[in-house]
C-alpha cells in the first residue's frame, strides 16, 4: 500500500512539475525567439552565444558537484536525523561556492581577450572587440547562478521542486522586455544587462521557499570532513564535465572557421533541442534522482530497479516519435519557430541543418542521463565520467572529420554520435556493477516502441504524399498530431505498457468524472 502511495505521489509530482517546467521553458524559449528575431544569426548574436555558452560551461562544473555529491550527502544526513549538521554543511557549501565562482569571475574578466583568442582564433577587429566586451559582462552572472544552484539542490533534496524550476523565469522575462523596448536602439548590450540582472533574481526567487528550512549564515570550514569527502567524490564528475567542456570548446573552434552566424545557428538549434529535453526529461530525472537516492538509503533495491525501467520506457515512448518526425521536417520546424525579423531564410537553413543532426542524439542523451543519475545516487560518479569522456572523445574526432564535408551538420552529427557511444558504455557498466538492475523488460518495451513509432511514421509519410501542404505551420502541426495519434493507436494494439497504463488512467478518470456528474 505504501509503495502504491509512493508511485501516486511520484506521478502527481511529475505531472505538476511537467506543467510548471513547460510554462517556464516555453517562456525561456520565447526569449530565444525574440533574440533571434532582433539579431538573427549575426555578429552580435554570435558574441552572445559564445559568451553564454562559455559561462554555462563553467557553471556546469559547479552544478555537477551539487547534483552528484552535495544532494546525496545532504539526503544521507537528513536520513540519519542530522538536520542541524546538514544545514551547517549547506552554509559551508554556499560560502565555498561563492568564493570559487567570484574568483573565476575576476580571472575571466581580466583574461577575457586571451580566452576569446584561444577559442576563436579567427576573430579579429570589431568581431573580437564585441566578444571580449560581452564575455566580460556575462562573467558577472557566474557567482549568482552558482549560489542559486546550491539553493535549488537544497530544495530538491527537501522534495520542494517548484522554486528550482522558476529560477530562469525572471531573466527570460527581463530579456524579452529589454529586446522589445530597447533592443533596436542599444543592440546586444540590453540582452547582456538583462541576463546579469536575471541571474541576481535567481537567488531571490528561492528565498521564500528555502527560509522554511533554513536562513543562510556565513560559515566557512574547508577542513570539514563532509566537504572534503563530497569534493573527492565529485572529482570524476568534474572530469567528465571538464571533458564535455573540451568538446564544447572544440565545437566552437570548428564553428569559428565557418561562416558568420554559424555560432548562433548551432546555439539556436541546441536550445530548440533543450526545449524538448527540458519538457520531457527534466521533470522525470529531477524526481527520479531524489527517489532513487532515498530508496538506496533504505536499501529498497527492487524499487530502484522499477524506477529505472519505468523511466527509460517512458522517455523512449515520448521521445522516439518526436526524434523521427523532427528529423524528417527539420527546416519546417525551424522556420515556424525562428524565421521572423532579422532571422532570414539563410539563417533557417543553417539552423535547420544543425537541428536535423542534433535531434538524432536526444534519445541516447535522455537514457544516458537516467542511468548516470543512478550512479550518482550510489556515489559511483567515476563510471558516468569514464563513459561520458569516451563518448566525448568520439564526439570530438567525428565532429572534426564530418565538419570538413558537412559543415555545421557534421559538428551536430558528431555530438549525437558521442551520446550514442556513451550510452552503450554506461549500459555495459551498469550490468557489470550491479546485480539487482535488469533491463529485460525495458529492452522488450523499447523494441516495441521502435516498431510502433516506425509504423506510425510510414503511415504518416504515405498519407502525406496524397496531400500537398503549402502552409508550413499546418504541415508541422499535422505531422506531429498525426504521428502522436497513430503511434498511440499502434502502441495500444501491440500492447506497449506505457501506452496501456496511459489509456487506463485516462479511462478511469473519464469514468469517475461521468459518474460524479450523474
Amino acid at each position: 500500500m505504501k509503495s502504491q502511495d509512493q508511485k501516486k505521489n511520484i506521478i502527481s509530482m511529475a505531472l505538476w512539475l511537467t506543467v510548471i517546467t513547460a510554462v517556464v521553458k516555453l517562456i525561456s524559449f520565447l526569449r530565444e525567439i525574440v533574440i533571434s528575431a532582433y539579431y538573427g544569426t549575426s555578429v552580435q548574436s554570435d558574441a552572445y552565444s559564445f559568451s553564454f555558452n562559455l559561462i554555462n560551461m563553467i557553471f556546469l562544473l559547479i552544478s555537477t558537484y551539487l547534483v552528484t555529491t552535495y544532494g546525496p550527502t545532504f539526503i544521507k544526513m537528513k536520513e540519519e536525523k542530522n538536520f542541524e549538521k546538514s544545514i551547517k554543511f549547506t552554509n559551508n557549501i554556499i560560502t565555498t561556492v561563492a568564493i570559487i565562482s567570484t574568483s573565476i569571475t575576476l580571472i575571466g574578466i581580466v583574461f577575457a581577450p586571451i580566452i576569446v583568442q584561444v577559442i576563436a582564433p579567427t576573430y579579429e577587429g570589431p568581431l573580437l572587440d564585441i566578444n571580449i566586451m560581452v564575455l566580460r559582462a556575462m562573467f558577472l552572472m557566474l557567482p549568482f547562478i552558482s549560489i542559486a544552484a546550491v539553493y535549488s539542490s537544497f530544495l530538491n533534496a527537501q522534495n520542494s521542486y517548484l522554486a528550482p524550476q522558476l529560477v530562469w523565469l525572471p531573466g527570460s522575462l527581463l530579456i524579452i522586455f529589454s529586446c522589445v523596448i530597447l533592443g533596436s536602439k542599444h543592440g546586444i548590450n540590453t540582452v547582456v544587462i538583462a541576463a546579469v540582472l536575471g541571474s541576481m533574481l535567481q537567488i531571490l526567487i528561492q528565498l521564500p521557499w528555502s527560509r522554511k528550512y533554513f536562513s543562510y549564515k556565513l560559515y566557512l570550514n574547508l577542513k570539514d570532513d563532509n566537504l572534503k569527502k563530497s569534493f573527492k567524490l565529485a572529482i570524476p564528475a568534474f572530469l567528465g564535465t571538464f571533458f564535455g567542456s573540451i568538446s564544447i570548446v572544440v565545437d566552437r573552434f570548428l564553428i569559428s572557421h565557418l561562416t558568420v552566424g554559424s555560432m548562433s545557428a548551432l546555439d539556436f538549434a541546441t536550445k530548440l533541442i533543450a526545449l524538448i529535453t527540458s519538457l520531457l526529461l527534466v521533470p522525470i530525472t529531477t524526481i527520479l534522482f531524489t527517489q532513487i537516492t532515498e530508496s538506496i538509503s533504505k536499501k529498497q533495491f527492487k524499487s530502484v530497479n522499477n524506477l529505472l525501467n519505468k523511466s527509460i520506457q517512458t522517455v523512449s515512448f515520448l521521445l522516439f516519435p518526436i526524434v523521427i518526425t523532427s528529423f524528417l521536417i527539420p527546416f519546417d520546424i525551424v522556420k515556424i519557430v525562428y524565421e521572423r525579423g532579422n532571422f532570414d531564410a539563410d539563417a533557417t537553413n543553417l539552423t535547420g541543418e544543425a537541428f536535423k543532426y542534433l535531434i538524432i542524439g536526444v534519445l541516447s542523451q535522455g537514457i544516458f542521463n537516467i542511468i548516470a543519475n543512478f550512479f550518482y545516487a550510489i556515489q559511483k560518479t567515476i563510471i558516468p565520467m569514464i563513459c561520458g569522456s569516451i563518448g566525448i572523445g568520439f564526439n570530438i574526432i567525428t565532429s572534426i572529420i564530418f565538419s570538413k564535408t558537412m559543415g555545421i551538420g557534421g559538428i551536430a552529427l558528431g555530438t549525437s554520435f558521442g551520446y550514442f557511444i556513451a550510452l552503450l558504455l554506461i549500459i555495459f557498466a551498469l550490468k557489470r556493477e550491479t546485480s539487482y538492475i535488469s533491463f529485460k523488460s525495458s529492452v522488450k518495451q523499447v523494441l516495441l516502441i521502435i516498431i510502433s513509432s516506425s509504423l506510425s511514421i510510414v503511415l504518416v509519410v504515405n498519407t502525406l504524399q496524397v496531400f500537398s501542404f503549402e502552409i508550413t505551420l499546418f504541415k508541422v502541426i499535422f505531422y506531429f498530431l498525426f504521428v502522436i495519434l497513430v503511434n498511440f493507436g499502434v502502441s495500444f494494439i501491440i500492447k506497449i505498457e506505457v501506452s496501456l497504463k496511459l489509456f487506463k488512467t485516462v479511462k478511469n478518470k473519464l469514468v469517475k468524472k461521468f459518474y460524479s456528474e450523474n
